[in-house]
């Protein structure tokens, strides 16, 4: 029993990560760090990572000290004739045992997500899976650990036993209960794990505002993060497709992915996006092929919302714009994503504009409602609602918003500000890039394999 306890605590410490997939993220993402500028919120993630992954290591040690307890006094314990007590005590073990082998088996996983496995072979992605369906196994796994524990600890009649037959049934009861302690403790470290995505989030540039100098500051804090931060890695190869550096994303994304872990989908959208700016359509269309096959049993509003996020981007780049829309559409009901999700429809609909009038309305009002949103507007609101006022036929009511963005941008968005105006005024010719924006496309791009 003992060794069978040690062997599946084994798979417990090596496959930390891949746990991580038994939970799904709760709705409610965390907030880009308050407060704080973007390389000292990028410094501070890191430093909770750092605390966050220690913790796991104190709950791996202090398991390993109870198995150690339990493998000590095992010998002591067998010598005890009372049958009943050993009974009992077998009892809780193989209780401890249950609830252990019960987290980590993915065999549960499989029947909430039947077909949700973004990479075909290997080990699903839960994070998608059915809530209700999951703490309902969750609850009855707790329930039998705790009425086996119960019963064991009022059933015991330790009056039976010497003084020191008691002293050693007492430490193993309480080493026992101990395992049980630790198993809640390590659940609910790997229910958090997948938090660390949604604060990096804000710092992957999702709307592509970002100068190119600011993304290069993102990416020198990020260079610092741990070796197994895969949200860390997964920020990293957004920002440097956000520049145009193309290989070194698919590079720092295949690092990521060949981690197996409940971002795994997360990861495999931003390899998407990135193949796609390589030009490597056909390989792009194939790997979004096999996500949507993994996604098509789980509601649009139960998929994550860095992915559908994600999923918008590569559609509206790849001019799909109903299903960047609809994907957009839903984030809106996401309040920690509104704004900017109310921005990109403005933007989708300013892009659709030429061919359909009506899309400059849908584009003011959409911008209308980010702006008020927004407590204290910057340059990028201003600049997403005056290519909105331009597409509702609103020239001059345009130009004055982008006035106000002039004051604030720099760098490049400077000159985006500037192309706009000349579009506006002059009828130049422009186009928002929903994956580089402002930025200059590299020449790592390779020759579209359409």
């Amino acid at each position: 029993m003992i060794l069978l306890l040690f062997s599946l605590l084994q798979v417990c410490l090596t496959s930390s990560i891949v746990l991580a997939a038994c939970v799904q993220r709760e709705d409610d993402s965390l907030q880009a760090e308050s407060g704080l500028d973007s390389i000292s919120a990028i410094e501070k993630i890191q430093k909770d990572y750092a605390e966050f992954t220690g913790k796991s290591k104190l709950i791996a040690k202090e398991y390993e000290s109870v198995l150690t307890t339990l493998r000590d006094t095992e010998a002591d314990f067998q010598k005890i004739q009372v049958d009943a007590v050993k009974q009992q005590m077998s009892a809780m073990q193989s209780s401890l045992q249950s609830l252990e082998y019960q987290n980590q088996t993915y065999e549960y996983i499989q029947r909430f997500n039947d077909g949700a496995n973004p990479v075909q072979g290997k080990r699903p992605n839960a994070r998608t899976g059915g809530k209700i369906a999951r703490d309902s196994v969750r609850t009855l796994i707790d329930a039998k650990a705790k009425a086996d524990l119960a019963v064991a600890s009022r059933a015991i009649e330790l009056q039976q036993l010497s003084a020191a037959q008691q002293a050693l049934v007492r430490r193993r009861i309480e080493t026992i209960q101990k395992g049980h302690t630790l198993q809640q403790e390590w659940i609910e470290w790997h229910a958090d794990w997948p938090k660390f995505m949604d604060r990096y989030w804000p710092y992957s540039d999702p709307e592509r505002r970002m100068t190119h100098s600011q993304v290069q500051a993102c990416l020198d804090a990020l260079a610092k993060a741990d070796s197994q931060d895969i949200p860390a890695m997964i920020t990293s190869a957004l920002l440097l497709e956000r520049i145009g550096k193309h290989d070194e994303a698919l590079a720092m994304i295949d690092k990521a992915l060949a981690i197996k872990t409940s971002l795994e989908t997360t990861g495999m959208l931003a390899k998407v996006s990135i193949l796609y700016s390589l030009g490597k359509t056909k390989e792009a269309k194939a790997s979004l092929l096999v996500i949507h096959k993994s996604l098509v049993n789980v509601p649009l509003m139960s998929q994550q919302p860095i992915d559908r996020w994600l999923k918008a981007r590569i559609a509206a780049s790849q001019k799909q714009y109903p299903q960047a829309e609809a994907e957009w559409k839903s984030l809106v009901n996401h309040k920690p994503m509104e704004l900017e999700a109310r921005r990109a429809l403005a933007l989708l609909s300013f892009v659709r504009a030429e061919r359909s009038p009506i899309e400059g309305k849908k584009a003011l009002k959409e911008a209308q409602l980010a702006m008020d949103l927004e407590p204290r507007a910057d340059w990028f609101s201003h600049f997403v609602l005056g290519a909105a006022m331009h597409a509702a036929q609103q020239g001059k009511e345009a130009l004055k918003e982008l006035t106000e963005a002039e004051k604030t941008a720099t760098e490049e968005n400077l000159e985006l500000c500037s192309r706009l105006r000349k579009h506006i005024q002059d009828g130049e010719p422009f186009e928002w890039d929903f994956v580089h924006a402002s930025s200059t496309k590299t020449a790592d791009a390779e020759k579209p394999d359409r």
